[in-house]
C-alpha cells in the first residue's frame, strides 16, 4: 500500500509540473525573471534529473539501459549546486520527451517492488532525507512539489496567471 501511494503522490506531483508549464512558449523557457536566479529549463531539468536519481537510482540502481532515455551530462546539467544560464544545451522538447520515457521507466518498473525490496537502505552516499528504499520513492514526489513551488513562482514572474 505504501508504494501504490508513494506512485500515486509522485504521479500527482509529475501531473502537476507539467500542467505548470504546457502553456508556456518555449522561448520564454530560458528568461530568467528579475529578482530570480533560476528559469524553467532548469527547473523542470531539475524535477526530472532528480526524479531519475530519487525514483531509480537511489531504489534499484544504475542500468544500463538507462542511457537510452538519460543522455550522460543531464545529471550534472541540472543537478543541486547547477544553475540556470544560457548555456545549457536542452530543447523543451528533449526535456519532455526525457521526462515521458523516465515516467514510463518508473511506472513499468516499479510495478515489480515488492515490500521487501522497499524496504531495504539505498545504497551510496548517505542522504539527510531518507534511508530505505521507499523512504526515497516517497521522497521523489515531495521534492517535485518543492520545485513545482519555485516554477510557480518563476510562471508569474513571466507574466502568467497561477494555476490551483
Amino acid at each position: 500500500m505504501r508504494k501504490e501511494v508513494a506512485i500515486q503522490n509522485w504521479k500527482k506531483a509529475r501531473g502537476y509540473a507539467l500542467k505548470l508549464v504546457k502553456d508556456i512558449p518555449e522561448n520564454r523557457w530560458f528568461e530568467i525573471p528579475k529578482n530570480n536566479y533560476s528559469n524553467l529549463l532548469w527547473q523542470f531539468g531539475h524535477v526530472l534529473a532528480s526524479e531519475y536519481r530519487l525514483a531509480l537510482l537511489r531504489v534499484r540502481g544504475e542500468n544500463e539501459s538507462d542511457k537510452s532515455f538519460i543522455p550522460s551530462d543531464f545529471i550534472s546539467t541540472f543537478a543541486k549546486g547547477s544553475h540556470a544560464n544560457s548555456t545549457i544545451a536542452y530543447t523543451v522538447k528533449e526535456l519532455f520527451n526525457i521526462g515521458e520515457l523516465l515516467a514510463e521507466t518508473i511506472e513499468k518498473e516499479s510495478n515489480h517492488w515488492d515490500d521487501s525490496f522497499l524496504l531495504q537502505k539505498v545504497e551510496g552516499d548517505i542522504h539527510p532525507m531518507f534511508s530505505f528504499r521507499i523512504e526515497a520513492l516517497e521522497y521523489s514526489a515531495l521534492h517535485d512539489f518543492l520545485h513545482c513551488g519555485q516554477i510557480g513562482i518563476i510562471r508569474r514572474q513571466l507574466g502568467f496567471t497561477s494555476l490551483g
